[in-house]
């Protein structure tokens, strides 16, 4: 199951952009691949929250946090 939105969902804008970069950034820094899949669906989700592509991006703090539950 996926995880549930990180807020109501505003514009699909980057949405994929997000998801490509939070995956190629989990498989660069090594992230087993369901890890580095989960890392993308939560940018990918973070940037439904906001307009634009950078209106909602996974903050710093929450990109550490799941990263560090993935490995």
């Amino acid at each position: 199951p996926g995880a549930p939105l990180p807020a109501e969902a505003v514009d699909a804008y980057g949405c994929g952009d997000s998801f490509a970069a939070g995956l190629t950034f989990g498989l660069g820094t090594a992230l087993p691949l369901t890890g580095a899949l989960e890392l993308a669906a939560r940018c990918g989700a973070a940037a439904l929250t906001g307009r634009a592509p950078f209106g909602g991006q996974l903050s710093e703090a929450a990109r550490r946090g799941a990263a560090d539950s993935l490995t």
